[in-house]
């Protein structure tokens, strides 16, 4: 299932509730180091979160520019699964940018 090209954020959210920082700390926290590699870039990860934090619906909406990378920033959101759940109960759609520097 392909994503639809949005730009980072919560789509057709706003986030006024803050849910799409909470997610992005809760990632943050389910980095690990690359190590031995100096390859570089921000992939964006795109992803369905259910009211109870489950994850389906993961796809690479944009490419770092290399494979490791890549599979690194879909990997984070596997491990950080399940994410914190949305505070009103209601799915959502999130769009978020993975920096490697």
């Amino acid at each position: 299932m392909a994503a639809a090209a949005t730009e980072p954020g919560e789509v057709g959210g706003g986030g006024r509730d803050g849910y799409y920082a909470r997610v992005r700390a809760h990632l943050q926290r389910h980095r690990q180091p690359l190590i031995g590699s100096d390859v570089r870039g921000t992939a964006v990860v795109a992803f369905h979160v259910a009211a109870d934090g489950r994850v389906s619906a993961l796809v690479l909406q944009r490419s770092a520019g290399a494979a490791m990378l890549d599979a690194e920033a879909l990997d984070l959101v596997h491990r950080a699964s399940p994410l914190p759940p949305p505070p009103d109960g209601r799915a959502r759609r999130l769009a978020v940018p993975i920096a490697f520097e």
